[in-house]
């Protein structure tokens, strides 16, 4: 190696550039692969003409062709969620590119969802403003479309204002245009940015419809990157929203078998699917099926994906029974989203290590993570909202202000009566059960319980059925 270095040390500059083409040009023509490798020499070649000041027509055309080989090669890393050769491969891609290229804009967007995933928040939502302010300043209405869309979605998940018709009202705006264009990719973020916005609403079911076509469209696109990331979203929505916990299994296993050698795939659905079978009271099925997908995203880097992952990996352990579990999980992936400085999820973990915390029996740290999950919530997440006045409600019973407590219950059972997450309305049922308890109002209670109870059954959910049953038998007894 160090021969080596001494060697290509001494060759000339342009001589080294001339060698590096001659390289590209062999590769290529021996077998018309290696994208990356040829990327690497042309690259090599346009860099070293470029430091000798010979910026001229051939030069340009190494640059373009070094930057079709490290953009193909940054897709496929991109495909199969290799985040540290996307980010590389594709920085030096765009780097390659005329400013007023719109293939640039288009590689800046592919780059700003690979920085998502490695956890670089701030500059994945810099860029998306950049990519935003350049279409609009050369015209192209699709590519701002495009980034518009990817913005509004970035800056909901660390901004505290609501952007839900903000984000309807540009979904709405492009679909038609996509169409026209026959934008398949397009189509797919659309339809994803709408559902995201039914979900935000409480229409889990109408959000799932929504995320089904998206999947369609980025399907017909080929896009595998966005194909695991909807079946994320078709399968979580799935679990929330009123289809039996049996069925939603069964579709799991059908996106599971669908991607069978594919690991961004399985990754997507295990975690899903390990919830699920933790509300069937398989738990360690459920833990064994979790450590998986926790190995697919320690295998690709995944710092944000394992650090969401947290809230259902904390949920089966709590499903199961075992708070003080279901906390360790909850600080891990707390403390990794505050240094990623993420807010929406971490309010959601937030909100779930009060609850647990409550459970245990510590009342003040529990007070503690509900403040901060509603000071760092978005607003339109009104689920969210809804769930932490019902942790509210039981504490204050348990401070003994019952009257305030069981009007917040009331008001947390009465908005999400219209929605269809059955088992977040059947959670609510419970909480104000508990309330009613405290108070020792048994008979509203146990009639509270019986309506949880039910629900859950709706649903499937037979761990939570189970501790109805036993809130039931000790209000009744």
């Amino acid at each position: 190696m160090l021969i080596r270095d001494a060697a290509y040390a001494g060759i000339p500059k342009a001589l080294r550039a001339e060698l590096h083409e001659r390289c590209a040009d062999w590769l290529e023509r021996t077998s018309g692969e290696f994208d990356e490798l040829v990327g690497h020499h042309l690259e090599q070649a346009y860099g070293y003409r470029a430091e000798l000041g010979a910026v001229d027509e051939r030069a340009r055309e190494l640059a373009d062709r070094a930057h079709e080989r490290l953009a193909a090669a940054g897709r496929r890393a991109r495909d199969r969620m290799d985040i540290p050769g996307t980010i590389n491969l594709l920085e030096r891609a765009i780097a390659l590119a005329p400013d007023s290229d719109s293939r640039r804009l288009e590689l800046m967007l592919d780059l700003s969802g690979a920085l998502y995933w490695s956890g670089d928040l701030e500059r994945k939502e810099k860029l998306l403003g950049e990519v935003l302010d350049e279409a609009v300043a050369v015209g192209d209405e699709r590519l701002e479309l495009h980034a518009r869309l990817r913005y509004q979605s970035s800056r909901r998940a660390t901004d505290t204002e609501s952007l839900v018709e903000e984000s309807r009202r540009t979904a709405e705006l492009a679909i038609p245009l996509f169409e026209k264009l026959e934008d398949n990719r397009g189509l797919a973020i659309a339809w994803d940015a709408l559902g995201l916005c039914e979900w935000s609403s409480g229409r889990v079911a109408v959000a799932t419809d929504a995320f089904e076509r998206a999947l369609t469209h980025a399907r017909q696109a080929g896009d595998l990157f966005m194909d695991a990331e909807l079946t994320n979203r078709v399968i979580n929505s799935i679990v929330d929203g009123p289809m039996p916990v049996p069925e939603c299994i069964r579709r799991g296993e059908a996106f599971l078998a669908h991607g069978k050698e594919r690991p961004t795939v399985q990754l997507a659905t295990l975690g899903s699917v390990a919830l699920l079978q933790a509300m069937q009271r398989r738990f360690d099925e459920a833990r064994a099926t979790y450590a998986r997908a926790r190995a697919i995203a320690l295998s690709l880097g995944f710092k944000t994906g394992i650090a969401n992952g947290a809230f259902a990996e904390a949920m089966i352990e709590s499903l199961a029974g075992d708070p003080d579990a279901a906390e360790r999980k909850l600080r891990r992936g707390y403390e990794t989203l505050e240094r990623l400085g993420e807010t929406a999820s971490r309010a959601g973990q937030a909100a779930s290590l009060a609850e647990v915390l409550y459970m245990q029996g510590r009342y003040e740290e529990a007070e503690r993570f509900v403040a901060i999950s509603e000071e760092i919530a978005p607003s339109d997440f009104s689920d969210l909202l809804n769930w932490l006045r019902s942790i509210k409600a039981k504490l204050l019973a348990r401070d003994g202000d019952v009257v305030a407590a069981e009007r917040l219950a009331r008001e947390a059972v009465s908005a999400v009566e219209q929605r269809d997450a059955v088992n977040d309305h059947a959670d609510r049922l419970m909480d104000l059960a508990v309330v009613l308890h405290i108070g020792r109002n048994e008979s509203e209670a146990a009639s509270a319980t019986v309506r949880a109870l039910k629900l859950y059954e709706l649903k499937g959910n037979l761990a939570m059925a189970t501790r109805a049953r036993a809130l039931l038998a000790d209000l009744t007894a």
